[in-house]
């Protein structure tokens, strides 16, 4: 079966490399067994563990928060780095039950028993790939973005191979970088012999993958995310609030300075509903009446219209009836050139101002439409 967008003159060529890789192997491990280096058990299978894989794009603002999910303009890069990796050899003792944290069940292949050596075998052959699947669901055939081999760099069919660890040694001191061209779930997966992709095994926050989503000014690409609101009363007004919490070490979504929100949504239980305004503050501190910016990050409905969505590419900034327009900048966790203050909504239903009454309202969500910029 054939690897998405690799040809098959690469194929082959990538086929003939892991034969070599494997005859390498056994050839090593032969000698090992005839008493140049004691193997200890090596029955099992092969397979890399990889710790601390973050995926970070070089446009996200602020902080710049590891993140489940990013939202980025197309082509934009992607530093790819990892704190350890491991090369080891599953006990076949164990069979499903392995849960790779055991000491029994795993065995570092290039330092057993935690002492340097004796597996410091240099492969040749890809061992393992940087991989998207374009439908956001792990496959087994998902499409490569990067080869980590042992071989000079090359590019084949525009994937890049490159040595960036090979066998037990990390070989490169920089990390990869990829273009963001497409969307889709980006991960490590290590090739079997029949050109399928299987999962490598992970430790960290992030489980070593990353969703991002692309979005494409030049085909009209937007896309929509939601998060859920909660109700408070600040002074004698309730609003519904919502914001990214700051203290998290890994954020669900991060977004690049190069994309931007433009309509806003209120949901209640799936449908949509009028709100008055929608109000978005860096720095909040308690305070919503007599922030510095509340009135210049404010936009309001239009309380004569049925159209219930507010859009920030034609902001009104007041209730009036004929009110300033203006386009509003923002990311839904960062104003554009403003990346010093993370940044709160609060979303108003003032009935006098043309909003639903929500005042028995609950599960309210707020729904961002995210598209880049020029």
């Amino acid at each position: 079966m054939k690897m998405n967008n690799l040809g098959k003159n690469s194929r082959l060529k990538l086929k003939q490399k892991k034969i070599v890789s494997l005859f390498l192997i056994l050839f090593l491990l032969s000698l090992s067994f005839a008493g140049c280096v004691s193997p200890g058990d090596l029955s099992g299978s092969f397979f890399y563990q990889m710790e601390g894989v973050k995926f970070t794009p070089q446009t996200l603002m602020g902080q710049s928060k590891p993140a489940l999910t990013y939202w980025l303009r197309k082509n934009e890069e992607v530093e790819v780095t990892w704190s350890n990796y491991f090369y080891l050899i599953r006990n076949e003792e164990f069979n499903q039950e392995c849960d790779f944290a055991t000491e029994d069940c795993v065995e570092d292949f290039c330092f057993p028993d935690g002492e340097e050596g004796p597996y410091d075998i240099q492969f040749i052959g890809v061992l393992s790939f940087l991989v998207a699947d374009v439908d956001f669901m792990q496959s087994d055939q998902p499409k490569p973005i990067i080869g980590f081999q042992t071989g000079e760099p090359e590019t084949i069919d525009g994937v890049l191979y490159r040595r960036y660890f090979s066998g037990c040694e990390n070989i490169e001191t920089t990390r990869p970088v990829f273009q963001a061209t497409e969307s889709g779930l980006y991960r490590f997966a290590q090739e079997d012999d029949s050109d399928r992709f299987s999962i490598v095994n992970h430790k960290g926050q992030t489980n070593g993958e990353a969703k991002i989503q692309v979005l494409d000014k030049d085909r009209n690409i937007s896309k929509t995310v939601t998060f859920d609101l909660r109700k408070e009363r600040i002074g004698a007004t309730d609003y519904w609030r919502w914001n990214m919490p700051e203290n998290d070490e890994v954020w669900s979504d991060n977004f690049s300075k190069n994309v931007r929100v433009t309509r806003v949504r209120i949901l209640e239980n799936g449908n949509e509903i009028k709100p008055s305004r929608v109000i978005y503050l860096p720095n909040f501190q308690g305070i919503i009446s007599g922030h510095g910016q509340e009135d210049a990050n404010s936009c309001y409905v239009d309380a004569s219209d049925s159209d219930k969505t507010i859009n920030l590419k034609e902001c009104r900034k007041n209730p009036s009836a004929n009110p300033s327009i203006n386009d509003q900048i923002t990311t839904p966790v960062y104003i554009q050139n403003q990346p010093a203050g993370l940044l709160t909504w609060f979303v108003e239903f003032n009935t006098n101002q043309g909003a639903d009454d929500a005042t028995l309202a609950n599960d309210l969500k707020i729904e961002f439409t995210i598209e880049a910029t020029n």
